[in-house]
């Protein structure tokens, strides 16, 4: 997982936790259910029964998701009073909010989601897929507060 912490959107009573998704898609890979369908790089990884792109790549798209976490939590105009909790026994205290399952839950919605943009390969991208072709998957965000 490629993880960023950065400001994200929020105001003084709501903010978006953290946001997740594919890094990459694939299609046409080995054991690919169906031709032409574009899989997010975790769910393709299960299906080829292999890691797809292994080795460490100097942008670090070996990554099969990429993260970001709102590094503005609590300040006066962004869910104030707030604070991710950085312990890892689940017991956030009142006003914090648990980082740990804050990521986990990043994380799993994140193996079946949309990639981040930028150029790809023949049979790997980082774009949306054009017209034609499939794509089995959503993007998720996460939003607390009290809108």
């Amino acid at each position: 997982m490629l993880t960023f912490y950065e400001r994200l959107d929020c105001d003084a009573t709501s903010a978006v936790l953290g946001a997740a998704g594919a890094l990459t898609i694939w299609k046409d890979f080995p054991n690919a259910p169906r031709a032409n369908t574009w899989y997010p790089s975790a769910l393709a990884n299960k299906l080829a029964h292999t890691d797809i792109l292994p080795e460490p790549q100097p942008d670090g798209s070996e990554a099969d998701i990429i993260a970001f976490f709102n590094s503005a939590l609590g300040a006066d105009d962004c869910l104030a009073g707030s604070a991710f909790y950085l312990g890892l026994d689940g017991q956030a205290p009142a006003g914090q909010i648990d980082l740990l399952t804050t990521v986990c839950t990043k994380w799993v919605t994140a193996s079946v989601s949309k990639p981040s943009p930028t150029t790809p390969p023949a049979n790997r991208s980082r774009t949306r897929p054009r017209c034609g072709t499939t794509c089995c998957s959503t993007r998720s965000a996460t939003r607390l507060g009290t809108r």
